[in-house]
């Protein structure tokens, strides 16, 4: 019997090492549990996805920023468990609103791409998701970004804003089709 337990115990930490290895994933929500933001490596590449409970807002697409010539999004794998935090601050600003809150949910993701350490840090709102690279010690350039948006098929249109110092700025909306 005690022969029959560890080789129990011996297959299924060989099942989860190689699991672990193909595929890793953090999973964050955000403070109201309705957005979702998972990061994981598929065949060696770092990629994300984001969910509106079960509707999906961007499918899986690729995160990777090119360093001194490396693609930190390629031949990457996460190297420990993320360091979770909560963001709940409150301060004054000028405006129509003179107080704001800044309320997330934010993970510290180490990886290593290339032998090259560095880590990923995203935060997750009630109504957005921020994505921001920890560079490795001694980087010297940034040569691209690599980062990219996928869509889900069904999606009919797009609305975005361009860069405004106040939330009221100008809004557009593509509809997808050509007008």
């Amino acid at each position: 019997m005690k022969c029959i337990n560890i080789l129990y115990t011996f297959l299924l930490l060989t099942t989860a090492k190689g699991v672990f290895g193909q595929s890793q994933a953090v999973i964050i929500n955000s403070p109201n549990k309705r957005l979702s933001l998972t990061v994981f490596t598929a065949d060696k590449k770092l990629v994300y996805s984001i969910q509106s409970g079960s509707t999906p807002i961007i499918t899986t697409s690729a995160l990777g920023l090119v360093i001194d010539n490396m693609d930190l999004g390629d031949n990457v794998r996460i190297i420990d468990v993320a360091t979770l935090s909560k963001i709940n601050e409150t301060y004054t600003i000028l405006g129509n609103h003179s107080i704001t809150h800044n309320r997330a949910n934010e993970a510290e993701i180490p990886m290593v791409a290339s032998g090259k350490k560095f880590s990923i840090i995203v935060r997750v709102y009630n109504d957005g998701v921020a994505i921001r690279y920890g560079l490795p010690p001694n980087s010297k350039r940034i040569d691209s970004e690599r980062t990219t948006w996928t869509l889900p098929n069904n999606v009919t249109k797009i609305a975005w804003a361009d860069f405004s110092q106040s939330y009221e700025g100008s809004s557009y909306v593509t509809t997808g089709k050509d007008t």
